[in-house]
């Protein structure tokens, strides 16, 4: 698969890390918590809009990996 393709439920971790820690120079902590919506804000100016996670995508990535799980897993 081409680097910075997207599979179905599957982030392009490697390039969102690369242009997040690279590109904006972002230190890691900061980085890790930024939500996906304010990710997809700071790569607007550098993506085809063809290529942007739609609300769709978005919803679809919140159904198959839902906060509460997450949240069970700290406190848990």
């Amino acid at each position: 698969m081409e680097e910075g393709k997207r599979e179905k439920g599957l982030l392009p971790w490697r390039a969102l890390m690369r242009f997040g820690l690279g590109v904006l120079r972002l230190p890691p902590d900061t980085f890790w918590a930024l939500s996906l919506p304010e990710l997809a804000v700071m790569l607007a100016p550098f993506t085809d809009p063809a290529e942007r996670p739609d609300r769709a995508w978005l919803h679809e990535l919140m159904r198959q990996f839902p906060d509460h799980l997450h949240k069970e897993k700290r406190d848990g």
